[in-house]
């Protein structure tokens, strides 16, 4: 009975090392991936809001709202946007002729994943403890998104009158692992994680669009 149990074992473990299996490490506290997708949706996130409102102003850019992961990227890539439009940027309030107030709505990932095939099951193998057996996929498809969505509110300093509303700047950026009969494919649309064939051409920082309606609260 024994023999037969090691036998058992043994065969289960051969199997599990003949299949083909995705391992995510990390020798930081996240992921290269993970953080590529958040900066990525951030900055297609702030590239749609009309920052030619403040040329020439002198801003204050009011981060107390500014509550999320990476809040200084956030920040900064909102200061990046600002310094390009032709905006001063000021460090106290007093100084500024706009103040502009961004608040987070939403920045995160979420992991989604689809199995065609036997999952891993957890089978006992007493007085040894317990096997799981090898994930048997046909296709399988495991994707994750970052979203990003910021509101922004800028008024004069003096006065109060609006400069800007823009309540919903919307970004989002994905990294996905494919699998077909134990073939393994990737697929994503951060710009740093893609060959040179897929590469879009380089975005300039940032191409002012027609939604500066949306910007007024029109």
């Amino acid at each position: 009975m024994h023999s037969f149990v090691k036998w058992s074992a043994s065969a289960l473990v051969a199997l599990s090392l003949a299949a083909c299996a995705k391992h995510t490490t990390s020798n930081t506290s996240r992921t290269a991936t993970e953080q590529l997708l958040l900066t990525t949706a951030t900055d297609r996130a702030t590239r749609e809001v009309s920052w030619s409102h403040f040329a020439d102003q002198g801003v204050y850019l009011d981060s107390s709202k500014v509550e999320s992961v990476d809040k200084q990227y956030v920040i900064s890539s909102m200061n990046a946007r600002l310094g390009v439009a032709g905006a001063r940027l000021v460090s106290e309030r007093p100084e500024a002729s706009v103040i502009l107030e961004p608040r987070v709505a939403a920045l995160g990932t979420d992991l989604s994943s689809y199995l065609l095939g036997i999952p891993s099951i957890e089978i006992p193998l007493p007085p040894f403890g317990a096997f799981k057996t090898p994930e048997l996929a046909l296709f399988k498809k495991e994707i994750q998104e970052a979203r990003a969505r910021f509101a922004l509110h800028a008024v004069e300093a003096t006065s109060g009158s609006l400069v800007l509303n823009h309540p919903s700047a919307y970004g989002k950026a994905y990294h996905a692992y494919w699998s077909v009969f134990s073939i393994p494919f990737i697929s994503t649309d951060i710009p740093e994680l893609l060959t040179e064939n897929d590469k879009p051409e380089v975005e300039e920082l940032p191409e002012q669009s027609a939604i500066d309606k949306m910007d007024l609260g029109l």
